[in-house]
Formats: C-alpha cells, structure tokens, sequence
C-alpha cells in the first residue's frame, strides 16, 4: 500500500464552497455565531475539506461508496475514521481562485489484533499548498532555508475492520457500550443534534459517498450500527468552529491589536456518533496562559454522556495584519477610492456604486478574523483583485509548528485517565 500513487488535485480557491460549509453548519449554533451571511474573504481552520475533490469515477468505489485507493482489500472493507493532527499555516490563505494543491500519500499501515479483531491502520498525509507549481512541491515550493510552504498539513488515520467480525462476536447492537465519562468540566459547551439533511450535505461537499452516512438500512444490517454516522471530519469541523467562535468572542475583549488563532488540533474518534442523537462539544483551558499562545482540551460527549472525540488544540496570539493581504483599507472605507482609480468610471457611475461600496465597511478585529460583511460580492471580489497582486506562490511558512514540535510531551501529554491506554482505547480497538 505504501508504494500507491494517491490524489495529487489542483484547485482554485474560491469562496463558494466556505459558503455553503458556512450556511450547512449555521444553524446548529446561535445566531452570529458563525457569520453565515459575510463573504468568507479567508480559508478558515478546517475549510480545506470542502476543497479538492477526488475525481473518481462512480464506476470504481468500493461497495460501501469510498474510495479504493486508501483501502487494504478483503477481507477488511469496514472502513472507519480513526483520527488525525492538522497544522494551519500562519499567513492568511485568501479565496481569491488562485491555484493551490493537494498532495496525498500513505505513510504507514499497521496490523493489529488476532483473529476476527484484525484491524489494519491506514495513516494518510494530505499536503496542502500555494503556487503555479503542479506535480513538483518538493522543489519548487521550497523557501530560502529548505522548508516546503504550506497552507495546510494533515494527518488522519483511517481503521479498516474485517467482514466476519459481527459473526463471531456479540451483535454490537444489543451488547452495552461501554463509557468513558470525562473528568473535567468544560469552561464552554455547545450542544448540537446532528440530522440526516446535515450529514447529506456535508458528504456532498467534500465528495463523499460513503453509505455509513447516508443508507440507514445498510448502517444497521451490514454494519451493525443503529443509526447513520456522524463523519470524522465533521465532527471535526463542530470542534474547530465551536472553538473559532469562542475565541472570536475573546478577542474582542482583548485590548489592542492582538488576536488568538488555532494553529494546530489533534483529535483521537473515541466512538461513534449518529444522527438525531444529542452530541456536547466542549473547551477546556489549560492552566498555561501566556503572551504567546495557549493550549485546550477539546472533545464531543455522546448521548449517554462519555467520550467520542477527545482532542488537544493549540492556539497563538498574533498582531492582526492588513498589510500583506488585504493592501490598505482595501475594504474599509477607502474602498471607493480603490475603486475609482482601478476602474475608471464615469461619474455618474462612481456615484452610483457609492452606496454598495459603503456598505463594504469593516473593523479590523473583522478583517483578522476573516469575517468581514459585504453587501456586493461582485464588486468586492473585483476590487480586491484588483488592489491585491498576489503571487501564487508568495510565503506560507507558519512559524508556530517547528516550536510545537519542540514544546514535547509536556505539553501534550493528556489528562490522567489517558495513562491507561487499554481502558481509553477508541471503540475499534476494544
């Protein structure tokens, strides 16, 4: 498996599919709480997913619907999401439909467990990048001092569980599950109950078919669950968007020009969720605040009050930054300047595109965010290309992920109950 040649896609960055994420997930928070109504000007922390489709024909999935490629083949076609580590470069990745790349490969397989309770682990690395550079990253894409520019690092771990497995063991539809309950109380929660038209859509969106999602009858008589699942990587996507919004609440009392971003998440899938069922995400600060950045506890509880997901987010305070990205005040008031001398007008239409340009205002806590209300799409994205000449393949270094790595195990190590890896084992591994 480590030597097949994965998905190397092309795609150009546009703001319609961070759009329809936005407007899928609005509903399921508070109103505000994810501006569903702004035009997303940046690629927020986990929006990558709804880019780079895999083109693969219908012809070749799997039964199940999922895709061959990443697959160890009979007898384990029971394919499960695991968990996974992401890195978020420091710049901001602006949707203006310049070319960017994603590069994936396998980088390690793994057997385990005897007899019916064979697993195999499938480790995936996607690489996500900026430039006019197509099928060459590891040279082209290179800065001065050797490192690859990136938008997005990821790593997912997909288990795949043997066919036989329900035969010889209890029907895991009637047999008790069993509950690891957290041992802290969370500092913010959000309680959401996932339904079947937000599963749906969400595999649209990241051109997913498989059957889990989305078939009842086949969930409950092929795979033994009880109901359709919630996908790894939207149970994600309810992490990273609680946080988003929680920190976006605390920026704003910050004072200055300081805001706290999310730079890196690692998430393990303790068991599975499903739709219609009550799901509580929540956020716990570590007691190591300081100038720099900080560190939460993140994870989902299910219905009956223990651990899905359990994960660890690492947050950096930053200067909010115009200059580099969005050049001036370019959608502030100055727009209509902007516009004027980019496009030269006559006066009676300079006048009459004043109104919509007004309306394109914004404070500058909105514009780190990546929040920003506008009122004219079209003029907006012209006159930000416009005023924005942006090489494709300009710097994306973050610089928080080589000191993430020296921070060690200290830093991320878990909480106490995690010292007993066999009691705190994922559902698939138990």
């Amino acid at each position: 498996m480590l030597s097949r040649q994965l998905y190397y896609v092309t795609d150009y960055l546009h703001t319609m599919p961070s759009r329809l994420l936005q407007a899928t997930l609005a509903d399921f928070f508070p109103p505000g709480f994810i501006p569903d109504k702004a035009i997303p000007t940046n690629l927020h922390p986990g929006y990558h997913l709804a880019y780079f489709p895999k083109p693969t024909r219908l012809s070749t999935l799997l039964p199940d619907g999922t895709d061959p490629l990443q697959s160890p083949g009979a007898p384990f076609n029971h394919r499960m999401w695991a968990g996974g580590q992401l890195y978020f470069s420091d710049d901001r990745v602006q949707l203006l439909g310049h070319p960017c790349h994603c590069n994936e490969k396998i980088t390690d397989v793994q057997i385990k467990g005897q007899g019916a309770d064979q697993k195999v682990f499938v480790q995936i690395a996607r690489l996500v990048f900026p430039g006019r550079y197509p099928n060459d990253p590891e040279e082209k894409n290179k800065r001065s001092d050797g490192a690859l520019r990136y938008c997005v690092k990821e790593e997912r771990t997909i288990v795949f569980m043997r066919d036989d497995r329900l035969a010889v063991s209890t029907d895991v539809t009637r047999s008790p599950p069993r509950i690891l309950k957290p041992t802290q109380t969370p500092d913010f929660s959000h309680t959401v109950v996932p339904t079947a038209a937000l599963l749906f859509r969400f595999s649209a969106l990241t051109f997913n078919a498989h059957a889990i999602h989305l078939d009842r009858q086949y969930c409950r008589e092929t795979e033994g669950h009880r109901n359709i699942l919630v996908h790894g990587p939207l149970s994600l996507m309810f992490i990273l968007e609680t946080l988003r919004g929680h920190l976006r609440k605390l920026n704003r009392r910050r004072t200055g020009d300081e805001s706290e971003r999310i730079y890196y998440i690692e998430y393990r899938n303790m068991a599975p969720l499903y739709a219609e069922e009550e799901m509580k995400i929540c956020l716990k600060l570590r007691d190591n605040d300081d100038d720099t950045g900080r560190i939460w506890d993140v994870w989902i509880e299910g219905r009956d009050g223990g651990y899905a997901v359990k994960g660890l987010v690492k947050t950096s305070v930053t200067k909010q930054r115009l200059g580099s990205e969005i050049k001036g005040d370019a959608i502030t008031g100055n727009f209509r300047q902007i516009l004027r001398i980019r496009f030269p007008w006559s006066k009676t239409q300079a006048s009459g595109q004043k109104s919509a340009a007004g309306g394109m205002s914004a404070s500058k806590k909105e514009i780190s965010e990546g929040d920003e209300t506008v009122t004219d799409e079209a003029a907006f994205q012209k006159g930000l290309a416009s005023v924005n000449e942006i090489s494709t393949g300009d710097k994306i270094v973050p610089d928080n992920e080589t000191a993430a790595q020296e921070e060690g195990a200290s830093e991320t190590e878990r909480p106490a109950d995690e010292d007993h890896e066999e009691e705190n084992a994922p559902y698939y591994q138990r």
